[in-house]
This record gives structure tokens, C-alpha cells and sequence, in this order.
């Protein structure tokens, strides 16, 4: 893979000066990331340097970090404590329905944002890593299409070998339509 600082200056360039050919050849404008797993804190400090760039040039972003999502809904419910409990005993079955509640809030919060965003917007998702191996993005991407017509980036932690990318060196890619930015 590239140098993480390369693909954050093509990303800053895609973002401002090529935003309407993103779509072209995916049909949908949506940029995948991808850096080493354990590249994550330059990946965050670069992230605020990209949002800088952005506002420069006159563009909005709006970043969504993933860090809470597999927990979130427990803790408005005031649940956690019992959700991590009953897990011990039936993990898998937390784990997927963790899963389904996070994948559902990460695309109500991906779509809110894409409603509420100004023409020239951008979405940013952040700490996706956070959400393995809770959530698969793929769905949750296939629930944006056709919705989120302004430029969507997945900073993206994975390993790329034999041709083959594994989202945080475990699991493989289930998307395949987004520009790929290695």
C-alpha cells in the first residue's frame, strides 16, 4: 500500500477538485480509504487535516465516528450492563444482534447527515475498526445507495494480500462499489 499521507492528499484532491466524477465508473460517490490497521492515530490526525483542507476550499464535512455505535442503543436503554452480561453466556447471538442495532444506527445516522447536508457536503466515517466484529459495512452501504448522493468516505482499516482485502486483517470486503484508495 501506498504512504497513508499520499492517500489523504489524492482524497483531499478527489474531495475538492473532482467531486462530480466520483460516481463515475461505481455509480455512487462513495471513497474507500484504506490504511493499515495499525496506522489508526496518524489515520485521525490526518482526518482532521483532510476536514481543514475541506473548509478551506469552502466544503462542509460531517464526520461520524463509529467508536459507540455497537453500544449505543444499550446505553440509552439503560442496558449495557445486562446486554454484556447475557452475552457471556450466548456470545454469538449477542454479537449479531449488537450488529443489526449498530448497522441500523450507523444508516439512520449516515442518511440524517446526508439529508441535512449542503450541496458541496462531505460524510466522513471514522473508527470503523471499532465496529468489528460487530458490524459489516457492506449492508449498511447498500443501504445508502441511491440515498447519498454527496461524496460518503469509509476510512477503512484492512490488510491487503493475495489480492484479497480483510477488513482489520479478519474479515473480507462485502462492497465492492466504492473507489478504492490503496
Amino acid at each position: 500500500m501506498r504512504p497513508l499521507l499520499d492517500k489523504f492528499n489524492e482524497l483531499s484532491e478527489l474531495l475538492i477538485r473532482h467531486r462530480d466524477r466520483l460516481a463515475q465508473g461505481t455509480g455512487v460517490p462513495f471513497v474507500r480509504l484504506i490504511y493499515r490497521p495499525d496506522e489508526e492515530r496518524e489515520c485521525r490526525r490526518l482526518t482532521s487535516v483532510l476536514r481543514e483542507r475541506l473548509a478551506t476550499a469552502g466544503l462542509s464535512s460531517d464526520e461520524i465516528r463509529c467508536s459507540e455505535l455497537p453500544f449505543k442503543y444499550y446505553v440509552q436503554k439503560g442496558q449495557l450492563e445486562l446486554r454484556l452480561k447475557t452475552a457471556e453466556a450466548a456470545p454469538r447471538q449477542a454479537t449479531d444482534e449488537m450488529g443489526r442495532r449498530a448497522e441500523a444506527l450507523l444508516l439512520d445516522e449516515i442518511l440524517s447527515c446526508a439529508s441535512r447536508a449542503r450541496p458541496y457536503g462531505n460524510l466522513i466515517l471514522s473508527e470503523t475498526g471499532l465496529l468489528y466484529p460487530f458490524v459489516r459495512l457492506a449492508g449498511v452501504l447498500e443501504g445508502c445507495e441511491n440515498k447519498v448522493n454527496i461524496p460518503l468516505v469509509i476510512l477503512y482499516p484492512a490488510i491487503i494480500t493475495d489480492d484479497k482485502m480483510l477488513f482489520m486483517g479478519r474479515r473480507e470486503t462485502g462492497y465492492y462499489r466504492t473507489r478504492d484508495l490503496k
